[in-house]
């Protein structure tokens, strides 16, 4: 808990800072929510995408034809690598069976992918794995992650031993309820309409540490805290619409381009240009589940320092001699 005397100046500080958090929070909700709507969004179906495919691999697979023809004089004029392992003719016949199954199944396969995506992200299998829940309706994601950050720096903690009861009274309304129903409303509307009410609400309380009593605001409303990480998430977030937005038309390139690299697994080389786009197509895709992941660790850990803080600063993750300050 933060000891607060409530003259005016801080009664003030504490409502300029609670306007604040109004609008930031209500930015990060729909930052997120964009986030969303970006990674699941796909402008250019299969139906699109297929007929610039197509033109690609028939202007290649003429290109192919001429490189297959130009092997197998080849194999007249030099007769000994007919039989090589890695350049005869065995080699080459089996490369072209793969080259025609994948130009056959890359559409296929990336439309798979972005199915397995938007089900990995609807259902919310990160945040299952991570925060050991999940949250499957897609439309309130950005208001609960809001909510559940804001949580962290808005909360009341009763404490019978210094006089703060579990039916305490912000304002004429329970200060739990109180509590509940704005972090209720940022979870349903996106929005903390009514977080100035009971905010300066205080009571007089004893002190730990000392036989004194000091004025104390009943609800914990750490302002300092609330602002600097929803400002940094909030960053974070429109960074990652940008990079989402980055990481879609990658994708579709990286698929239109296909038999480009496609055909070049014809060539003897073996770190090639098929093994660079298959490389560059598995680090974009997984990119955007990276940064899911790195979100709800975001959460896990302010909720681990969080609640180790509550602990005292003298047991804080197991350190010593540490000060409040510190």
């Amino acid at each position: 808990m933060f000891f607060l005397d409530l003259p005016w100046y801080e009664r003030g500080i504490r409502g300029l800072m609670a306007f604040i958090c109004q609008v930031l929070y209500s930015l990060i909700a729909s930052a997120y929510n964009l986030f969303i709507n970006i990674a699941n969004v796909n402008i250019l179906n299969e139906k699109q995408v297929a007929p610039i495919y197509q033109r690609v691999t028939m202007l290649l697979t003429i290109i192919m034809v001429f490189y297959v023809t130009f092997q197998f004089v080849k194999f007249i004029v030099q007769p000994d690598e007919f039989s090589d392992k890695e350049k005869g003719a065995g080699k080459i016949i089996y490369k072209m069976i793969m080259v025609v199954v994948l130009i056959a199944f890359v559409p296929k396969i990336f439309t798979a992918a972005f199915a397995v995506q938007s089900k990995i992200i609807n259902n919310d299998l990160i945040g299952k794995i991570i925060l050991g829940q999940a949250n499957t309706n897609i439309s309130n994601f950005g208001n609960n992650f809001a909510a559940n950050i804001f949580g962290m720096f808005y909360r009341f903690e009763p404490d019978p031993e210094r006089g703060i009861e579990e039916d305490a009274e912000c304002d004429g309304v329970q200060c739990k309820h109180l509590v509940t129903m704005n972090l209720n409303m940022m979870r349903e509307e996106g929005t903390l309409t009514y977080l100035t009410i009971g905010l300066n609400a205080s009571e007089e309380v004893s002190t730990k540490v000392k036989d004194e009593t000091e004025e104390m605001a009943l609800i914990n409303f750490n302002y300092l805290l609330a602002i600097g990480v929803g400002g940094l998430v909030l960053w974070m977030l429109i960074m990652y619409c940008i990079e989402a937005g980055t990481r879609w038309a990658q994708l579709i390139f990286l698929q239109i381009i296909a038999p480009i690299p496609i055909i070049g697994y014809l060539s003897p080389k073996k770190d090639g240009i098929f093994q660079k786009w298959m490389q560059q197509c598995f680090t974009t895709y997984v990119d955007l589940f990276m940064r899911f992941a790195i979100i709800y660790f975001i959460l896990l850990i302010c909720q681990v320092l969080t609640e180790a803080f509550e602990e005292g600063p003298n047991t804080f993750l197991g350190l010593t001699n540490l000060s409040i300050g510190m």
